[in-house]
């Protein structure tokens, strides 16, 4: 039977097979016990896949019961398309530079994957600028005063990724990203453009980003690479899909801003031109 396994934190293991995957509570005082030496051998597309995802969802259930995200409205979508912006900006120069360590340590078909990746990720920041000058906001004066502090964490962990000598755990972080942007489904963008005042275009940046976009193509390419990969490499994958993913999911500290809070900082933002326009 194909198994893949991975330590995700010191004592849970993430175990898959080609049918299901589980958790496995780690024996502190039984070290040859199942999982509790580093996978070995091949992976195939079936066990990795389920390996990965069900490291982005243990970590996000980890999360669960912590502060409820607060309802989306159109203040609070603006304040995400600003954390898209920082989050996407840094994509391309960082998978280019995790290229060229590849390539420093002999590892040509990771550099390719790397490189691949940063060509895909090319540009897509802009998307999010366009739905927010779409919403009235002057860009130029607010993406370089305010960034959420979700969007500062994780382009900090992507940054810590990629510096070592071999950023494997990139792989991973762009992994636990497309993984969740694929469960955005037609009824959410949807939902979402009904909540924008009439005749407003803001969601270039989500649509690309969900079912409806590229994640899903995205998603699939990354699989069959990381699947013939070593199984020390898919394991540092699958723990970076994890870490990723608790930062994604993890409230801010302080917890999230007030809508009150956002109309304060944003407004200070909003063209006047389209405000006039709007009412």
């Amino acid at each position: 039977m194909e198994v893949e396994w991975a330590r995700i934190t010191a004592s849970t293991v993430v175990v898959a097979d080609r049918d299901q995957a589980w958790l496995y509570e780690l024996d502190p005082f039984d070290a040859a016990g199942p999982f509790a030496q580093p996978m070995t051998g091949p992976g195939s597309v079936e066990t990795t896949r389920r390996l990965l995802d069900a490291a982005v969802g243990a970590a996000q259930r980890m999360v669960i019961g912590d502060e409820p995200k607060p309802p989306l409205t159109p203040v609070r979508y603006a304040w995400q398309l600003v954390g898209h912006y920082h989050t996407m900006g840094p994509t391309t120069p960082l998978m280019d530079e995790a290229a060229e360590r590849f390539l420093a340590v002999g590892r040509t078909d990771l550099a390719e994957f790397a490189r691949q990746t940063a060509h895909q990720e090319k540009g897509h920041d802009r998307l999010a600028v366009l739905d927010l000058e779409d919403l009235g906001y002057d860009t130029k004066a607010l993406l370089p005063a305010l960034c959420p502090p979700t969007a500062a964490a994780l382009v900090e962990f992507f940054t810590r990724c990629i510096r070592v000598p071999e950023p494997v755990e990139a792989f991973g972080f762009m992994y636990a990203g497309e993984r969740t942007c694929v469960c955005i489904g037609r009824d959410y963008v949807e939902r979402v453009q009904a909540m924008l005042p009439r005749g407003i275009n803001a969601t270039r940046a989500l649509r690309v980003h969900s079912a409806l976009g590229v994640e899903v193509e995205h998603v699939g390419d990354s699989l069959e690479i990381i699947a013939r990969l070593p199984a020390r490499d898919r394991t540092r994958i699958a723990r970076a899909a994890y870490e990723r993913t608790l930062v994604t999911f993890k409230p801010p500290e302080g917890g999230y801003p007030r809508e009150a809070e956002l109309e304060q900082w944003m407004s200070k933002f909003r063209l006047l031109s389209h405000h006039a326009k709007e009412n």
